[in-house]
């Protein structure tokens, strides 16, 4: 089996350069770094939405719809809160950071588990120190262990990676705890979280019963696991063409999930809002021309299991103390 470790490289985040070719060239682009007022009437659409569908799941006798609504229904609503908290993370909702905060707390109640202050902490370590010691977005050494490098033959190696897959919501809420404790701060945004989410929890509980919550738990847990749209977490980074950290997808799952498949472009510029990406793509479009994008998260996924030599471990790893700045 074509089992490799991940691909080291000593040359900087390939973003940085982009971004200041395109700033060179499209000097309009940085109109459209600004932030998107509409925003927190879209999350605000969302926590209704998926209030309303718990509200419905609990009338759900039938275990089997009751799972099928979730993962249908719940796991759509609630991998786009994700993704708004995602967006939040990088200020363009406010220009006031609080307040991103603040609407990110409030976009992870339907969640149920308190996690958008940890989230904004680990992945803009992520975006500063791609393919780094720090950027807990690479999979673990213990993952590609378990999961690849100690597979006994292809059928196990299937079977492990669906079965990696299908915890991946487990795997990554706590890989960044875990593998980098130091980066969490126990602060005031953590206790805020903490705090609200428990109540709002609470609240659920004397509404709708433990129904209530527990289809709000399982639409998380199945937002990440073998779902349509959670493709995404492998198309972004996974490495399908050598040499090439970053994938974009074009197609209309962008329309769910806050346009996070024009992936390459809001790395290079991080602090463009979604509704402006498309914009940013069709200014700078030779640029986003020649990277290879995927056309399907589905397919990718499809890809992960039964390709032999993808697993966890196809990831660009940067090795931080050789790299030169261009």
């Amino acid at each position: 089996m074509k089992r490799v470790s991940f691909y080291m490289v000593c040359t900087p985040d390939p973003h940085e350069k982009r971004r200041r070719e395109i700033l060179k060239e499209f000097p309009e682009v940085k109109t459209l770094m600004t932030t998107e007022p509409r925003t927190k009437y879209y999350i605000a659409l969302n926590i209704l939405l998926q209030l309303v569908a718990a509200t419905y799941a609990v009338q759900i006798a039938d275990p089997q719809l009751f799972l099928l609504f979730a993962y249908a229904v719940g796991g759509t609503l609630n991998h786009s809160l994700f993704l708004a908290i995602h967006e939040l993370s990088h200020n363009t909702a406010f220009k006031c950071i609080a307040y991103n905060q603040y609407m990110a707390i409030a976009a992870n109640l339907p969640i149920g588990i308190p996690y958008a202050s940890a989230f904004r902490r680990y992945h803009l370590q992520h975006h500063y120190r791609l393919g780094q010691e720090l950027d807990t977005d690479i999979p673990s050494e213990l993952e590609c262990w378990l999961v690849s490098y100690s597979a006994t033959c292809y059928l196990d190696h299937v079977l492990r990676k669906t079965l990696y897959l299908s915890m991946y919501t487990v795997v990554y809420a706590l890989r960044p705890v875990i593998m980098r404790p130091e980066v969490m701060q126990y602060d005031y945004w953590f206790w805020v979280n903490v705090g609200t989410q428990a109540a709002f929890d609470l609240g659920v509980v004397a509404v709708l019963g433990y129904q209530g919550l527990l289809y709000l738990l399982l639409s998380t847990f199945l937002a990440g696991s073998l779902h349509p749209l959670s493709g995404r977490f492998l198309s972004e980074h996974l490495l399908l063409t050598e040499g090439q950290e970053t994938y974009s997808y074009y197609g209309p799952f962008n329309h769910v999930l806050w346009q996070i498949g024009r992936h390459v472009e809001h790395h290079d510029f991080p602090n463009v809002p979604f509704t402006k990406l498309p914009q940013l793509t069709e200014i700078a479009c030779k640029h986003y021309a020649e990277p290879s994008h995927t056309s399907s998260w589905s397919e990718t996924t499809l890809q992960f299991i039964f390709d032999d030599s993808l697993g966890p471990h196809r990831r660009v790893r940067r090795d931080s103390g050789g790299i030169k700045s261009e």
